[in-house]
């Protein structure tokens, strides 16, 4: 075992705070790494490239749980991706760049691609095709997109217009890229053959990731985070996923989880987003800078202070509100349970909005957190926009409202036969009027009868 393996056996197990007030922890599953060292995961298996002292290739087993070296040549190896029994690199000991691969079956590596007179680089790789940056044609048209299909070795000129094309990813039959001529984001069916525009409207974009019919990217001088799904194309808007002034970069998916690099507390840490439950999380906030996620089947892998780390969407604190959470109709002056969801929250604040959450009135502060509160609903309210909110009271940040909005109404002064005030003529209400038949409200006489 060679002396970087026995130590990383050393930190392989090692468990670290990710906030002082916090109860979860993340693991430790690697070291030789850095801020520069990009980091890709399958589920299974995690590989990153560290800078020191060739740009090497060092990977992690989740299924046998240790820690490996892919690849350590002199050379430069660099910009590894990972899918299924592949490790994907690219790699210049023969003077240009190549594709080269790991297979995770024979732990053997060997070149999969070589354009002896060009470069191939940033490979991305999904079942049997690889797609990379190529430059064969950087002296007349620019860099291209290509792709190799390593079970029935056919190449594939994925996009060779003029101008220059880089930052490519595939999932299954979809690849994707940036142009930097017009600074948009393009796709290719490998079953339809044929460019498409994803998402260009002039403004810069960068860092395009795919999965399954999810495109994200980095956006704009603000550098936000947008996606969209490439079903709705091509009339389908983007949705803006991250706008905060702040910068955020390098976004990673995988199903319906976004994660990303954000600066909004002065460094650099770990958020992500949920486009199922439209709402937004942080996965980490440690005090050093924190890049280059990764994410897959709710796990998520990112490197800080040359340690790689990893922590799953279960073991983080979150909130998801159960109810109300859209479409209900509620008559005013009466009373509805809020309920919700949670994990590694101790005390909520709970609040409701008339104006689908342009401001908010608390009903709730500070209080334990036991899944649910009464809400007597304030009379005269009558609104078709009301959503309810649970947030931590420790930290705002981590909260959930319903997810569409609610209807709170008056109800009308004609239901003259409402008996019990629910908004509704029923048996019940027959039933309090025989319970009361021939009874006065009179609390100085209570055998009085009108005139």
């Amino acid at each position: 075992m060679s002396a970087v393996r026995a130590c990383w056996v050393s930190v392989s197990l090692v468990l670290v705070m990710l906030s002082a007030t916090r109860g979860r922890a993340a693991e430790i599953i690697g070291a030789n790494c850095n801020d520069s060292s990009i980091i890709a995961f399958d589920g299974v298996t995690s590989v990153w490239s560290y800078t020191v002292p060739n740009k090497n290739i060092y990977g992690y087993s989740f299924a046998t749980e240790s820690p490996f070296t892919v690849s350590d040549h002199a050379a430069v190896q660099e910009e590894p991706d990972v899918d299924g029994q592949r490790i994907v690199w690219a790699d210049n000991r023969d003077g240009t760049y190549a594709i080269y691969g790991m297979n995770l079956v024979t732990m053997t590596t060997e070149c999969l691609y070589d354009e002896e007179s060009s470069d191939q680089q940033t490979p991305a790789i999904s079942g049997d095709v690889i797609v990379w940056r190529d430059n064969r044609n950087s002296a007349t048209t620019g860099y291209d997109i290509y792709a190799y299909n390593l079970a029935s070795e056919i190449l594939i000129p994925v996009c060779t217009d003029s101008g220059t094309q880089y930052q490519p990813d595939i999932d299954g039959d979809v690849v994707v890229w940036k142009n930097a001529t017009d600074n948009g984001i393009y796709g290719y069916r490998l079953s339809n053959p044929g460019v498409f525009p994803i998402c260009v409207d002039g403004i810069i974009k960068d860092f395009p990731r795919i999965s399954g019919n999810w495109v994200v990217w980095r956006e704009g001088a603000g550098k936000d985070i947008y996606g969209i799904d490439i079903t709705t194309l091509p009339a389908g808007a983007k949705k803006p996923i991250c706008t905060l002034t702040s910068t955020q970069t390098t976004p990673a998916i995988h199903n319906n989880l976004v994660v990303w690099v954000d600066e909004r507390n002065g460094n650099k840490d770990i958020y992500g987003y949920d486009l199922l439950q439209e709402r937004e999380f942080y996965v980490s906030r440690l005090a050093g800078n924190e890049t280059y996620p990764a994410v897959h089947d709710g796990r998520f892998i990112w490197q800080c202070g040359g340690s790689i780390y990893t922590t799953t969407y279960d073991d983080l604190p979150h909130i998801t509100v159960m109810a109300p959470n859209g479409g209900e109709m509620f008559a005013a002056d009466t009373t509805t349970t809020i309920t919700w969801s949670s994990s590694e929250v101790d005390t909520v604040n709970v609040a409701w909005s008339a104006n689908n959450g342009s401001s908010w009135t608390y009903l709730a502060n500070n209080i334990p957190n036991t899944g649910s509160l009464e809400w007597e609903i304030p009379a005269g309210t009558d609104s078709t926009l009301c959503r309810v909110k649970v947030e931590d009271y420790d930290h705002g940040d981590i909260d959930d409202m319903s997810n569409d909005a609610f209807t709170v109404f008056i109800c009308s002064p004609s239901l003259t036969g409402d008996a019990n005030g629910d908004c509704f003529v029923n048996l019940l209400d027959l039933a309090a009027l025989c319970s009361q038949w021939l009874s006065g409200g009179n609390p100085y006489d209570p055998g009085w009868i009108p005139n």
